[in-house]
């Protein structure tokens, strides 16, 4: 049976070799440096059968307005164990964090990936409410979405990492 849960100090091994398995060693240490920095808003594992095979970090962030910063919150890459992958999991993680930023009444939720994936979660192109990245580059695979309705509307401006 699948348990989403907050990643504990006790998991680091097992995320350790998640990340491993993933062939995503950067991200192990962006991880935890993440944590190391206390930088993470949420940081949920998925857990099968008492083993580690997701994870979701997501950070405070902000869309560097014209007219005044708006926070948001940025869904870090998510990683699941290979073969585990096209099982729910992903989903079931982003879902929580939606949860989790309604309930702290975050504005919106911003995250780079796949399209396809982020659209089965209501996410919509980032460029359509004037988002670019980091860079000012605007892609579409920048996706956003509002937790509370009209949050993102004419804010536009470039997001913005604490990193």
């Amino acid at each position: 049976m699948l348990e989403i849960r907050t990643q504990t100090p006790e998991d680091a091994d097992m995320v350790a070799t998640l990340t491993e398995a993933t062939k995503s060693p950067i991200l192990g240490v962006l991880f935890n440096k993440l944590e190391e920095e206390d930088l993470t808003t949420f940081n949920e594992v998925a857990v099968w059968d008492g083993k580690i095979v997701g994870k979701a970090v997501a950070v405070k962030a902000e869309i560097d307005s014209k007219e005044a910063p708006a926070p948001v919150v940025y869904l870090m890459p998510l990683v699941v164990m290979p073969e585990y992958v096209r099982r729910g999991i992903a989903l079931v993680l982003v879902r929580k964090i939606l949860e989790e930023c309604k309930t702290l009444g975050t504005g919106a939720l911003l995250a780079h990936g796949n399209p396809e994936f982020f659209k089965h979660l209501d996410f919509l192109p980032a460029e359509l409410f004037g988002i670019g990245d980091t860079t000012g580059e605007v892609t579409d695979k920048l996706m956003a979405k509002e937790i509370t309705e009209g949050y993102l509307a004419e804010k536009g401006g470039n997001l913005k990492l604490p990193f």
